[in-house]
């Protein structure tokens, strides 16, 4: 896609110059009327107090970081180690929306703030090393006084989240900006801005931006999967007679549907004469870009899916007919070895303009006339399709950047095209898009709708759905890495067999699979111990086919974890009974799927169970997996927690207990929970009766409404309506496989996620709940 990336003046490395005072009051005056340019609730109505944080809408309550606060430190802490002493380093946010377009923050901001944050601005200042963040008193946009129940109100300044998810030093009213740069102007700082109005941070950004933390190369392995499983659907629907903007509507489609917020940028999908110009060109006319192909042409998809900020962009030539013509073989082969021969060159230590030479001089000279060769042949991705870059830059490890040789032959009427994601590693590179067929066969399979397993919405997934495991197949080493993306460490390097061919995620996520050689043998990386494992024995449940569909029945269970161990009221023996009482044809469990293979394995082989995760639940040890052996049911993992969400939220919360300033919210956190095990110990804590009642359901709301309200997102897939949501996601899932057969399911989790089921479960019109109070009553269970 580079013929369609604008000049961001590449060269630009030069040294700001210090600015007068007068230039600074006058850039300070600037930054106080985009602050300041629409008047908050506050000024309109000057009698009003600010709405409590409490109250109204909330920042976190629909967006998130897409990181850890984390990664937002360390990067400006890279920032101000390329900063003077007495530089100031000014970073404004997105302007905002009020005409329904949707919000997407400014790449910049994004990069060193990451909140949805309208009209303000990051401060980072290079003498006191600190990061200040000026934001609104309230956001303008959620308010209409005429409206309150459409606009609630949005507190900013006062919403501790802010300071919490971004790391920043300190959250200050954006009206003490323009006092904050007069105070520089004293020192005659130098103000450094990435909008060029005043002294030019371009050179600053383009360093942080130009080299990837490994949370972002996940980010951009997701999208340039996501966008080549939407490449290879588009590319079964070419046709002769299909117009263009049918491929570039489908496109679009099939990001969104496979989980991406956006495209990259619009679709450029052109093909026979349409081919032959840049998009300039083609967007120059309100309807060129929708001709409709014809036989014996190619049509070429330089294309890109957005998915949580962070950009893809392939490009693929396909025949319109079902194979290339043996001219079109030629030069899609050609542009391959191209594209090859500059690949094989990427490493750390080259600069690009090594790769412009390798390139130039692997092109045949007849076809030097025709073929494009800008730079190296590509730019820079990562939150914009044309990511900052330095022209004179040593590629070092963490660099993503495309390859993208482009044919255009006027003479001839063709056009050829291949753009492939470069990542540099550390042995060399790595094409991120290497698993959509570069070939020319590969792409008349594709063209022909034979290449199904690369359409399929998880082809090629590396990392886990919910964003916490990475997971890198290196071929050279004969390793699987494992990166912990959520607290930011790596956890482990697993040997695999030396002739991978490629690796993915299983369905469930339970496994990294791996296939090894031209026979398809395959190794699976188990997602919890990290180590190969043995084929996996657990399967899907195979759907039932009935002539007449019947509603599921549904009972959740409240457990007790260990007190079934120590109860006399709710021991084993009583849920034992329970359970036999309920003759279930599936237990849905607090197990997650990458733990329950090793302890099904075991149970089998021993009748003891000892593996780390499972060994913690004496519903399951002493009584589930025991059953199996009486009763004819199966059981099916379905928990959504796992042991790096675990050290995550551990940390979070100590994080939260020890800030001062929020002190208040850890009180009223405190005072529901205290509040809640009073009464449970007042009705009963083991009382089987009380546990599974509505009683018990209510108290359990209102125990975990501070701590959902004030840290669900903060706590990031450890917050409670986070961890409910992954939990249930699995739940609902299973329930889908067997909609219609009248089967019954019991629910068995920790008896203060029950509250939560139930609510999900009571939206549902294929189920039927039943109340878990009769079966107590049918093995005598005595209500005290």
């Amino acid at each position: 896609m580079l013929e369609r990336i604008q000049p961001k003046s590449l060269a630009t490395n030069r040294e700001p110059s210090t600015l007068p005072v007068m230039k600074l009051r006058t850039f300070a005056a600037m930054l106080a009327a985009f602050t300041c340019a629409q008047p908050s609730h506050a000024q309109l109505f000057p009698d009003s107090q600010p709405r409590a944080v409490s109250r109204g809408e909330r920042l976190t309550a629909w967006t998130h970081p897409t990181f850890p606060s984390a990664e937002y430190v360390a990067r400006r802490s890279r920032a101000r180690t390329l900063l003077g002493t007495n530089d100031v380093l000014v970073v404004p946010s997105a302007e905002g929306t009020s005409s329904g377009e949707t919000f997407r923050q400014l790449d910049d901001f994004e990069y060193l703030v990451g909140l949805e944050l309208s009209r303000s601005t990051l401060v980072i200042d290079g003498q006191s090393g600190q990061s200040l963040l000026f934001v609104p008193r309230t956001d303008s946009r959620f308010e209409n006084p005429s409206r309150p129940n459409d606009f609630p109100g949005r507190p900013l300044v006062q919403d501790p989240a802010l300071r919490a998810l971004s790391g920043v030093d300190s959250v200050l009213a954006d009206d003490a900006l323009p006092a904050f740069l007069l105070r520089a102007s004293t020192r005659s700082a130098r103000i450094l801005t990435n909008t060029g109005r005043v002294g030019d941070a371009y050179a600053i950004m383009a360093t942080l931006r130009m080299t990837k933390s490994v949370r972002e190369i996940a980010s951009l392995r997701e999208a340039a999967r996501v966008t080549s499983v939407a490449i290879a659907r588009g590319a079964a629907q070419i046709a002769s007679g299909v117009d263009e903007r049918t491929l570039t509507g489908g496109f679009i489609a099939d990001c969104m549907t496979l989980g991406a917020q956006r495209t990259a940028f619009a679709p450029i999908i052109k093909s026979g004469p349409n081919s032959l110009w840049p998009w300039r060109i083609l967007g120059a006319h309100y309807d060129r870009r929708n001709r409709a192909m014809a036989r014996g042409e190619m049509v070429i998809f330089d294309v890109g899916c957005e998915r949580e900020h962070y950009v893809s962009d392939v490009g693929r030539t396909f025949p319109v007919s079902e194979r290339f013509s043996p001219r079109q073989r030629e030069l899609i082969e050609m542009v391959r070895a191209i594209s090859d021969a500059v690949i094989a060159a990427a490493r750390p230590g080259v600069t690009l303009a090594a790769l412009q030479r390798v390139a130039v001089s692997t092109i045949p000279a007849a076809a030097k006339p025709y073929m494009q060769a800008p730079l190296y042949f590509g730019h820079h991705i990562g939150l914009d399709a044309g990511d900052p870059s330095l022209a004179d830059a040593v590629l070092q490890e963490g660099m993503v950047f495309t390859i993208e040789p482009w044919y255009y032959n006027h003479d001839e009427q063709v056009a050829a095209f291949l753009e492939d994601e470069i990542l540099i590693t550390a042995a060399g590179s790595e094409n991120l898009t290497a698993g959509l067929p570069r070939d020319a066969d590969g792409l008349e399979r594709m063209r022909q709708g034979n290449a199904a397993s690369l359409t399929d919405a998880s082809a090629g997934r590396t990392m886990t759905r919910d964003g916490v495991l990475s997971f890198a197949l290196d071929r050279r080493a004969a390793t699987v890495r494992v990166y912990d993306l959520l607290n930011g460490a790596a956890a482990a390097v697993t040997p695999v067999c030396a002739n991978a061919t490629s690796a993915a995620l299983s369905f469930d996520d339970a496994s990294f699979v791996i296939r090894c050689g031209t026979a398809a043998r395959e190794e699976f990386v188990n997602t919890a111990s990290y180590a190969v494992t043995e084929i996996p024995i657990r399967r899907v449940p195979t759907r039932v086919a009935r002539t007449v569909a019947r509603k599921n029945e549904v009972l959740v269970v409240g457990t007790i974890h260990g007190e079934h161990r120590t109860s006399v009221r709710y021991s084993t023996t009583v849920l034992r009974q329970l359970l036999t009482a309920m003759r279930p044809d599936y237990v849905l469990t607090e197990i997650a799927p990458n733990r329950f293979d090793a302890a099904m394995r075991e149970f089998s082989r021993t009748g003891k169970i000892t593996e780390p995760r499972v060994v913690r639940f004496p519903e399951y040890v002493d009584v589930l997996f025991p059953l199996t052996r009486a009763l004819q049911f199966t059981i099916v993992p379905t928990a959504g927690w796992t042991r790096p969400m675990d050290t995550y939220r551990t940390a979070a919360l100590k994080r939260i207990e020890s800030d001062t300033s929020r002190r208040e919210e850890w009180r009223t956190y405190q005072q529901a929970q205290h509040r809640a095990d009073s009464l449970v110990a007042l009705h009963g804590a083991d009382n089987p009766y009380f546990i599974n009642s509505a009683l018990y359901d209510s108290i359990q709301t209102d125990a975990h409404e501070p701590y959902n309200r004030l840290f669900n997102s903060e706590l990031g897939p450890g917050g409670w309506d986070n961890i409910n949501e992954a939990h249930f996601q699995n739940i609902a899932q299973t329930l889908d496989q067997h909609r219609g057969e009248g089967r019954r399911f019991v629910i068995t989790y920790g008896a203060g996620h029950k509250e939560w089921m139930l609510r999900e479960l009571k939206k549902r019109d294929d189920i039927v709940l039943l109340d878990v109070a009769p079966f107590l009553e049918r093995i005598g269970a005595k209500r005290e």
